[in-house]
């Protein structure tokens, strides 16, 4: 994995996350698979997180992720909060027909979410770009790259139609975990 950026208000690009071969064959095999749904506005989904027949590409994923997480806790955060369990769940694969459109959304809808990651497991041409309305940062794709940003309504974005060929991505969260309520770090 290449250095990562910074862009803007704590949104991080990893270019390299994932090489382009396993994107290749991630977005091949989902492309494929029988079980995704429709989502109604011309694109697919699939949650593949143990999902029989996905397990070697969750272990690349996750050696991956808990790069990222790592650097982005340090780097962002500044500090390494309590976390969820990095890629255990909620592996979600995505696919954006050709001129699909996406509404402008957030993330945080589930409180559990702080932290939302994308990779762009190929790379149209035209379109598919990510915006960042209140940044005003517009991220393109780049197979293998990773946007890693703050999932709340800080950062409400939308991902752009692609123009020239489908788009596929893979959509995670770093979940907040609540300490046991007998925790003594825990206030009251």
């Amino acid at each position: 994995m290449e250095k990562p950026h910074e862009l803007a208000q704590d949104v991080c690009v990893y270019p390299g996350a994932l090489g382009p071969g396993v994107c290749e064959l991630i977005w091949k095999k989902f492309d494929a698979d029988p079980r995704k749904s429709p989502m109604g506005n011309g694109t697919g989904l699939l949650e593949v997180a143990r999902l029989p027949g996905w397990e070697v590409y969750q272990q690349e994923i996750l050696r991956s992720l808990t790069a990222i997480f790592e650097d982005y806790a340090t780097r962002v955060l500044d500090r390494k909060e309590r976390l969820g369990p990095v890629g255990d769940d909620h592996y979600v694969l995505v696919k954006r027909d050709v001129d699909s459109e996406v509404d402008e959304h957030w993330d945080g809808a589930d409180p559990s979410r702080l932290i939302s990651v994308v990779f762009f497991l190929n790379q149209p041409e035209d379109g598919g770009e990510v915006f960042f309305r209140r940044q005003k940062l517009l991220v393109r794709p780049e197979q293998g790259a990773a946007i890693v940003y703050p999932a709340c309504f800080t950062h409400p974005h939308q991902t752009r139609p692609p123009k020239d060929r489908d788009g596929f991505y893979l959509l995670t969260w770093v979940r907040r975990i609540e300490p046991p309520t007998n925790d003594p770090t825990r206030s009251a």
